[in-house]
């Protein structure tokens, strides 16, 4: 019935979408009617609190029963298609890249080969929770904590408050398994949530999710300035100085690099050369933004953790698929920068040995943080199990240390 009722809004819009480009009275239908149906559609998956089964139950009470040696502050900073600088060379022709140079210049421990388990900012971040178990933890609905998993409740088993963050509700309302969820009230939709993959389908104008992005378009134009609202934003939150208990924070920034646009056609030199442009462009502007957030949690929190990583790579390979070219499909989509700035914590700089596979992924890598604070490592050994969805052993790009 749902998709029956969605098939009839989406057809009305489309008319009245079409009529309110030249009337006012038609275009406030429009708005109600796209907001009326992403409300149906996406309200009750947003409100829901899924309480674990009982399996996930027991799982979620051994991670729980990890104790930690020592609770420093652990900062987890994802930035949009932020890749690694062989990828950069070799898929872009992007031979140095402005974000990497400035995190080496501050003694940043880069992960080579590091990948991420699953496709597409969704999947991965809320896998990160799971520490990529999808076996034991499927679904979603565990970055903003609509459902537990193990990275938030360890940390708040040894006395940690958790909080995660994205700029806009693309990833739903904040859940009970989660102590704080950051956004930006009334930051424009449009640009950094839930039109972020819409393609530009006639005349420039972007028509994804029944129009309700374009509409918006018309009437909010903070989608200028919400790319640097929110990592400021993000900044200011996770070194206020006002916080008594530990913190674990996971936040991750859409803008400025972004991957390809929906619209994107492998192979299309135009698009390439646009796409380029816009991700150097990026690269350089997320150098300064990556650096400040780094340099003022050195100064008040100097025993700190800090991993900075990408999400997924830049999606040139948007219209092809696995089968076609599997490695560039691969490389494109999965490989990932990844990195830890050096400060006094020893935990810092994790042996990351212990979990590499002849690769690295993110959920390896916060995972060794886990395994590092733990007053018995060899109890979160017997927990991990990382679910990849390839072997990313054979799609390496750089040589292993």
């Amino acid at each position: 019935m749902r998709l029956l009722v969605l098939a009839v809004c989406c057809t009305i819009f489309f008319v009245l979408y079409e009529r309110a480009l030249q009337s006012r009275q038609f275009l406030l239908a429009g708005v109600g009617l796209s907001a009326a149906v992403f409300l149906s559609i996406a309200g009750p998956a947003m409100l829901a609190q899924e309480p674990p089964g009982a399996a996930k139950a027991e799982y979620l009470e051994k991670w729980s029963k990890v104790r930690f040696s020592q609770r420093p502050n652990v900062y987890l900073i994802s930035f949009d298609s932020m890749i690694p600088t062989p990828l950069a060379d070799k898929l872009l022709g992007v031979p140095e890249l402005a974000y990497v140079r400035e995190l080496q210049k501050i003694d940043t421990q880069i992960v080579r080969n590091t990948f991420v388990a699953k496709q597409g900012s969704w999947n991965v971040l809320n896998a990160l929770v799971t520490l990529d178990d999808s076996e034991n933890f499927p679904s979603d609905g565990y970055l903003n904590g609509e459902r537990a998993g193990p990275l938030f409740e360890v940390f708040r088993a040894n006395g940690y408050k958790t909080a995660a963050g994205f700029g806009g509700i693309y990833f739903g309302l904040h859940g009970k398994y989660l102590d704080r969820y950051d956004y930006i009230a009334g930051l424009n939709t449009y640009r950094i949530s839930l039109c972020k993959f819409q393609a530009q389908l006639v005349l420039g104008l972007q028509v994804g999710h029944f129009g309700f992005c374009e509409v918006v378009r018309l009437f909010d134009q903070s989608y200028v300035t919400g790319s640097q609202m929110w990592p400021s934003f993000v900044e200011a939150v996770i070194t206020d100085p006002n916080r008594m208990e530990p913190w674990l924070t996971l936040h991750y920034i859409y803008s400025p690099i972004g991957h390809t646009s929906a619209d994107y056609r492998t192979g299309d030199e135009a698009q390439f050369t646009d796409y380029r442009k816009a991700f150097i462009k990026g690269a350089n502007d997320v150098g300064h933004i990556v650096v400040s957030m780094i340099e003022r949690i050195r100064k008040t929190d100097p025993q700190g953790i800090i991993f900075v990583f990408g999400d997924h790579g830049t999606w040139l390979s948007r219209t092809i698929g696995f089968d076609d070219n599997p490695n560039f499909f691969v490389q494109d989509r999965y490989g990932v920068f990844a990195g830890f700035p050096k400060t006094g914590n020893p935990c810092s700089s994790p042996n990351l040995s212990i979990y590499a596979n002849g690769y690295h992924t993110v959920g390896r890598a916060v995972a060794s943080i886990v395994r590092c604070l733990a007053e018995t490592p060899r109890e979160v050994d017997a927990l991990v199990n990382f679910a990849d969805e390839h072997d990313f052993s054979q799609y390496r790009y750089e040589a292993m240390p």
